[in-house]
């Protein structure tokens, strides 16, 4: 039944300052540009999605997370850096990446994508690249307007520690999505 299937990601959480600090960063874009701007409060890094899982598999997911994030260690993240996919020059999404911590969130999700894979989830079909999606893109025009400003202002967010991954649910309605944690699993302590 599909009604009892969850759609499912796994996430690096970004603090609420730094979601208002990266806000006020975006928000003269974000009135000039009618793009599909994503809503702060549910920015995150993906470090892996899953889609639609029964409960049984969303109680696997979320004791293989538990596993796996109590064997990493908790550690700075700072984003910065604007970026866009596939291109700068054919943006279909405008992201935000992870200037200070890439290589630890690399790791992360190096780690959650490969014990995953070992209890029978499939792998995800393309590299990992730590990032935060502020904007999916329909204009091609104004998603390339939109870029080349980012590229004028430089960003770096505060500094802030990452010591847990969620497993989320993502809930798709006329506003958008809406994300409801599902498990916190924290790092090994220090």
């Amino acid at each position: 039944m599909a009604a009892d299937l969850i759609r499912t990601f796994v996430a690096i959480e970004i603090p609420s300052s730094v979601r208002e600090e990266l806000d006020a960063a975006i928000a003269p874009l974000r009135r000039a540009e009618r793009l599909r701007w994503t809503q702060p409060a549910g920015w995150h890094l993906t470090l892996k999605f899953l889609g639609e899982l029964s409960r049984e598999d969303v109680k696997r997911v979320s004791a293989i997370c538990t596993r796996v994030a109590s064997s990493l260690r908790p550690f700075d993240g700072a984003l910065g850096g604007w970026g866009a996919f596939p291109s700068p020059h054919r943006p279909r999404v405008l992201w935000v990446g992870m200037q200070r911590g890439a290589e630890a969130t690399v790791t992360a999700a190096k780690a959650v994508e490969d014990a995953l894979f070992e209890a029978g989830f499939p792998r995800e079909g393309k590299p990992f690249h730590p990032h935060l999606t502020l904007a999916r893109i329909e204009d091609p025009a104004a998603g390339s307007r939109a870029s080349a400003v980012l590229q004028e202002h430089p960003f770096a967010s505060a500094a802030f520690r990452v010591d847990r991954i969620v497993v989320f649910q993502s809930v798709l309605d006329r506003g958008g999505a809406r994300y409801h944690p599902l498990a916190v699993c924290p790092f090994a302590k220090t």
